[in-house]
């Protein structure tokens, strides 16, 4: 009997003391995107959230700032946004059904309804301008729902845009806006429907390499970091900017028919950022990468430690990401199309190089 309540109490020590995602809401919507999200190379004014100016000059229950100590995300800390209150976050996973409803609930989204096709709920939104001074506005993000795996292939489709418009941008939303938030390597907006393992998690697989399963809510001492079922992977959006130009991102997620089982998006903290399209760069002088044009093959070499290189197309869609724990890497190009890419080198320190690749016929 002593061994027994020893064994549960380890256990029970054990669980409470892994590191979970925490939640700091204590900052307006304006606050957060300043202090948290902005990155280098550009500048932002008319904050807004759902809908007014007001709105993000308040402290909200959709949004707030997030820390992860655990390193279940595989990020630190950033902004989440979310069709309920946030705290539906926090972990363990205990719940196939997490459900806490906002104070201030906002209805309707025509970019999202234009998305889903179907009735938009718990509509979660912020949106600002921005001035790039490079010609690429580029940040990283996470998408995570409560629907996972359950309503995969369900009209409970929870959907969320990032949608940019400005100069030179002609897109089939609201102001030409176009969403740049798609799965890697194609036009599919993400979505539960669009990134998933199938009903159970056991497949069939929809773009599952980006696609990281927390359990179903009975496993608490193992998926102990955040509530969510089920998320992406950390992916990168972007697009072509001027630099100097006023352009406007509007990020938005909503609940699909019902009010139902959360889901939110993860910004990660100092993503957002313009960057250079060039040979030149913020560290070009830290990577060479040759031929350049290339046709088959390209060969960086960095002068610290390569963590992870990939390679995006002028939309933010991931073509090529290799793990590498070294200074040089060898990588195939006879899958891209010719044209001009991104190539974006992360080192062991987290440092970002970014250069211009061209491919030829």
């Amino acid at each position: 009997m002593k061994r027994t309540l020893l064994t549960t109490l380890l256990v029970l020590v054990s669980f409470s003391v892994r590191p979970q995602l925490a939640i700091n809401n204590t900052e307006t919507p304006g606050q957060l995107v300043l202090n948290t999200f902005l990155g280098e190379n550009l500048s932002v004014s008319n904050i807004k959230f759902n809908g007014s100016a007001a709105n993000a000059q308040t402290v909200r229950d959709q949004i707030a700032q997030f820390s992860d100590a655990s390193a279940a995300l595989s990020c630190e800390q950033g902004l989440i946004l979310s069709t309920g209150k946030v705290n539906a976050a926090l972990g363990p996973n205990n719940t196939s059904s997490v459900n806490l409803p906002t104070a201030t609930p906002f209805t309707g989204d025509a970019d999202l309804a234009l998305i889903s096709g179907a009735q938009v709920n718990n509509v979660c939104k912020l949106e600002f301008d921005f001035v790039p001074n490079g010609d690429t506005v580029l940040f990283e993000y996470i998408f995570a729902s409560e629907e996972y795996p359950e309503f995969v292939n369900s009209q409970f489709n929870d959907t969320f845009g990032l949608f940019l418009s400005g100069p030179g941008i002609s897109g089939i939303y609201s102001n030409n806006a176009k969403n740049i938030a798609l799965i890697p390597s194609s036009s599919q907006p993400v979505s539960i429907n669009t990134l998933n393992n199938g009903p159970n998690n056991f497949g069939p697989c929809t773009n599952c390499q980006y696609y990281v399963s927390n359990g179903i809510g009975t496993t608490p001492s193992i998926n102990t970091a955040i509530q969510y079922d089920g998320r992406s992977t950390i992916l990168t959006a972007s697009g072509a900017v001027i630099p100097g130009a006023t352009y406007h991102l509007k990020f938005a997620i909503a609940n699909i028919y019902d009010n139902l089982y959360d889901s939110a998006m993860f910004l990660l903290q100092g993503s957002l950022r313009s960057a250079t399209l060039g040979t030149q760069n913020f560290k070009a002088e830290a990577m060479t990468m040759l031929p350049n044009p290339a046709t088959d093959f390209i060969k960086i070499h960095s002068a610290e430690t390569i963590a992870e290189v990939s390679i995006y197309d002028l939309q933010g869609r991931t073509l090529i990401r290799k793990k590498n724990p070294g200074t040089d890497l060898s990588i195939d190009t006879t899958g891209l199309q010719a044209g001009t890419y991104i190539v974006e080198c992360l080192s062991a320190n987290q440092e970002v190089t970014r250069q211009k690749l061209v491919i030829k016929d």
